[in-house]
């Protein structure tokens, strides 16, 4: 096999059928039927030249094969069938992928002399700036400063964890991962106080209300904890050399728990006042206050028409027009959006009070054009019955 023409694969086309490739496995991950039985091995190869594709070896050849591979061996794969990659997601950024076939052989190489590995990491701007593809999958690498609590398993919904991360820059984002990989993330902040460095491979993005949230793919993900790979030895030694010069949530989160509520994490950034003292509050001031529902002051106009980029409310001209000057070169998009006005009775005084999109849709668990297509005649009392079950926290 070593006499062998080895093909790279950059040189591989569909016009090919005999040909040897030599490869690094740099991911492998099994899919198994509910009886245990291997089903489909998926693995992303790379080359000597750093060159990557995605494989899969199914039914039958995955239980042949099975025991032939692992993450990180170096193998010939000869007479493997190349085809197009029309998978929802694509775990490298290519139109091909490689498929087993009844005469593909493999056996192990002992004198791959290719990098050890090969990340393609997202930039967290790109991510805010709507850059990525979101039907190709990218790595990532940050400083984990922040990390919500354990939500259990509801509904068809498995459990889940939220954090933030950080880059060297000071660029945040928001990670949701599921199942096992929540697991995972809990068991370390368990065990662990402070920030950590984490580098997520195969991941992909969700937009959530034109925020991005970096998410785990089904079985692809592999989640590297404080590892000592050199990619995360890299980023700790910039990392540290950065908190010497400059003050970041590194030296916010170094020497305490980074496990919040939200709930906590809410009053902790914010002071209380009662209802009678807001009035002192500063233009553009932030506050928290106590109080309970106690009428709405009118069931009519209960949204507006706001922008879709910004949220701001639109004028009806000749043609909508957005008010927010961020918004003048756009394509503006019109969404209803919540804005319901409510008497608020603290334990001194009463307040008259707007309750933005945002916050309702977290308590109706629904959007306003939800309300408006599918709930026309019921709308308001449906919003009467839910809000004012609630004693609510506002910031001012």
């Amino acid at each position: 096999m070593e006499n062998r023409k080895i093909s790279m694969i950059s040189e591989l086309a569909l016009s090919q059928d005999d040909y040897t490739i030599k490869v690094r496995v740099i991911r492998l991950w099994r899919q198994t039927s509910w009886n245990q039985q291997l089903r489909m091995i998926g693995m992303i190869l790379m080359d000597e030249m750093g060159s990557k594709i995605e494989c899969n070896v199914d039914k039958p050849f995955a239980s042949l094969q099975g025991k032939s591979f692992e993450e990180y061996g170096d193998y010939y794969i000869h007479k493997p069938t190349l085809w197009l990659n029309e998978g929802a997601i694509k775990f490298v950024d290519g139109p091909h992928k490689l498929y087993f076939q009844y005469n593909t052989k493999v056996t192990k190489c002992i004198d791959f002399c290719g990098p050890q590995n090969s990340f393609d990491f997202a930039d967290f701007q790109q991510l805010h700036d709507n850059a990525i593809n979101p039907k190709i999958s990218f790595d990532v690498i940050g400083n984990v400063f922040r990390c919500f609590p354990l939500e259990p398993a509801k509904d068809r919904q498995e459990k889940k964890i939220t954090f933030k991360m950080e880059d060297l820059e000071g660029h945040e984002v928001f990670v949701t991962l599921w199942g096992r990989y929540a697991d995972e993330i809990n068991a370390y902040v368990s065990k662990h106080t402070g920030h950590f460095v984490l580098l997520i491979q195969c991941a992909k993005l969700k937009l959530v209300r034109d925020r991005p949230y970096v998410n785990n793919t089904y079985l692809a993900t592999k989640l590297y904890i404080e590892d000592d790979t050199e990619e995360i030895t890299t980023f700790k030694k910039s990392l540290q050399a950065k908190k010497g010069s400059l003050t970041s949530s590194v030296s916010r989160t170094s020497s305490s728990s980074i496990m919040y509520s939200l709930h906590d994490d809410f009053l902790q950034k914010n002071s209380f006042h009662q209802i009678s003292a807001i009035h002192e509050l500063n233009e553009g001031g932030c506050a928290v206050i106590l109080g309970t529902i106690k009428m709405f002051e009118d069931t009519r106009n209960w949204y507006y028409n706001a922008c879709k980029h910004c949220k701001s409310k639109l004028e009806e001209k000749e043609i909508m027009v957005c008010t927010n000057e961020k918004c003048k070169d756009k394509l503006i998009t019109a969404e209803p959006s919540f804005m319901i006005k409510v008497r608020v009775q603290g334990l001194v005084g009463v307040v008259s009070l707007t309750i933005f999109d945002r916050e309702v849709r977290n308590i109706l668990k629904l959007s306003a054009a939800d309300l408006l297509s599918k709930y026309e005649r019921v709308y308001v009392s449906y919003m009467q019955y839910h809000l004012a079950k609630y004693n609510l926290i506002f910031t001012h």
